[in-house]
C-alpha cells in the first residue's frame, strides 16, 4: 500500500489578517515546512491542500483545491487529495495529513502512526487525551465516501464527526520540551501564538 502525505493549508487565517499562514516564517523555515518534516522520508510523495497555487510554489509540492465555492473546511481538503491520488493510481493507498500551522510535530510522528495500522481504521494523534483529527491516517477506502457525506450540506463538516462514523483510534504522543507548553500539536492562529512560536524557536537556537 502506498502512504501519502497532505498538508491541508486551506484555512482562511482571518486571526492573522488572512496571511497565507503556512508560508510565515520560523527559523528560517515556513510553518509548512516544518509540520511536513516528519513526513519526509515515510510517505510515497507530499501533496498540498490549497487554492493559493502561486503562492506555494516554492515548496515545489502538486498544490491540490476542493473546487468547491463554499469553504468546507479540513474535509473539503481531505477529499480533495483522496480524488487526487485516485486519479494517479487504482491500488490501495493511506494519507497522512498534517496542518500547515503546526511548526513543533513530533519526529517520530509518521513512525507512530504508521506502526500496527489496521486496515479500513482510521488513525488520529492525540495528546493528553486530546484528538487531534487534522493530524491523522486516512485509510483510501474511508475517504472514497467523502464526497457524497460533504454534498449532504453544512452539518456534515465536523471532521470529529467524519472519523466517529468509521473505525477509529488514537495514538498518544506525550509532552515534548522542544515545543511551547509541552505540546508538540501547538499550532500557530494569533499573532500572539506566532509570537510565542518564535521566541521558543529563538531559545531552542540558543
Amino acid at each position: 500500500m502506498r502512504i501519502y502525505g497532505g498538508l491541508l493549508a486551506g484555512g482562511a487565517a482571518s486571526r492573522l489578517g488572512g496571511v497565507i499562514k503556512p508560508l510565515l516564517q520560523l527559523g528560517g523555515l515556513t510553518l509548512a515546512e516544518h509540520a511536513m518534516a516528519p513526513l519526509c522520508g515515510h510517505v510515497h510523495r507530499l501533496l498540498v491542500s490549497t487554492d493559493q497555487h502561486e503562492a506555494f510554489a516554492p515548496l515545489g509540492l502538486p498544490t491540490i483545491e476542493d473546487g468547491r465555492a463554499e469553504r468546507l473546511g479540513p474535509l473539503g481538503g481531505l477529499a480533495a487529495l483522496a480524488q487526487a491520488i485516485r486519479r494517479e493510481t487504482a491500488d490501495p493507498f493511506a494519507l497522512l495529513t498534517v496542518p500547515g500551522d503546526t511548526p513543533f510535530l513530533p519526529a517520530d510522528l509518521a513512525i507512530r502512526l504508521l506502526e500496527n495500522a489496521l486496515p479500513g481504521t482510521v488513525r488520529v494523534a492525540a495528546f493528553a487525551s486530546h484528538w487531534q483529527p487534522t493530524i491523522a491516517l486516512w485509510p483510501g477506502e474511508t475517504l472514497a465516501e467523502l464526497p457524497a457525506w460533504l454534498d449532504g450540506g453544512p452539518e456534515n463538516l465536523s471532521i470529529r464527526q467524519w472519523i466517529s462514523r468509521h473505525p477509529h483510534e488514537s495514538v498518544e504522543f506525550s509532552a515534548s520540551p522542544s515545543a511551547p507548553g509541552g505540546d508538540p500539536f501547538f499550532n500557530v492562529n494569533t499573532p500572539g501564538e506566532l509570537e510565542t512560536a518564535r521566541r521558543h524557536w529563538a531559545t531552542r537556537e540558543r
